[in-house]
């Protein structure tokens, strides 16, 4: 199984190749359906911004854009371990290990969690484009990875204040097609909306979060 990952891979990377240098005044083919199923969860979202429902309604609404297989949203702070606030489509089998390894320790060794300690900038990322070049080949990528049937990984980060971010990772390789050059670009198009959604629920999330600790 896993040779049959490190294949996909590389054809991931030729398809990140293409993605980079795709024209950004390329069609993008999104069926009227999905276009409006986006913009009602998203209408959904914006309505409880200051609730988890808004988390449930962005996770759906990004669900009509791209299949997405599974996802988690954390908010990650300085010095502190990330704290889960919604997950979708994780199988059972894999909950112990995805869920309480990572979050216990795990995530000490996310590229994506290293480049937010190194000044990651607020956008949309995919795996590939932070990643250390011998990550692919690594411990962690086999354990956290290919040993769960992941092997893509796309990732919103957005910034709260000096201390806090709020991240979407967005999971593929568990059973789902790898997403195209078109659909990542698609991500990356939508990324101001997400992030200005995730920065209105987030803030109100440290609100109420530093009011419950009082």
């Amino acid at each position: 199984m896993m040779l049959s990952m490190a294949l996909r891979h590389s054809e991931r990377l030729h398809r990140l190749r293409a993605m980079n240098n795709a024209d950004t005044d390329a069609q993008v083919l999104l069926p009227l359906t999905a276009l409006r199923l986006w913009h009602t969860e998203l209408q959904g979202a914006l309505a409880h911004v200051d609730s988890p429902l808004a988390l449930e309604h962005l996770a759906r609404a990004l669900g009509h854009l791209v299949p997405v297989e599974s996802l988690m949203i954390s908010v990650e702070r300085k010095d502190l371990p990330p704290q889960l606030l919604y997950q979708q489509g994780i199988p059972e089998q894999h909950g112990d290990w995805i869920i309480k390894r990572y979050f216990s320790g795990g995530y000490l060794l996310d590229p994506f969690c290293l480049a937010v300690e190194n000044g990651l900038a607020e956008g949309f990322y995919h795996l590939s484009e932070i990643a250390p070049d011998d990550f692919f080949n690594s411990d962690y990528y086999k354990h956290y990875y290919l040993e769960i049937g992941c092997a893509e990984d796309s990732y919103y980060i957005v910034n709260l204040d000096s201390r806090s971010k709020i991240s979407v990772s967005l999971f593929q390789g568990m059973g789902a097609q790898n997403l195209s050059a078109e659909q990542l670009n698609l991500l990356r198009a939508v990324q101001p909306l997400v992030s200005e959604l995730l920065a209105q629920f987030g803030r109100h999330w440290l609100q109420q979060n530093a009011a419950a600790s009082e």
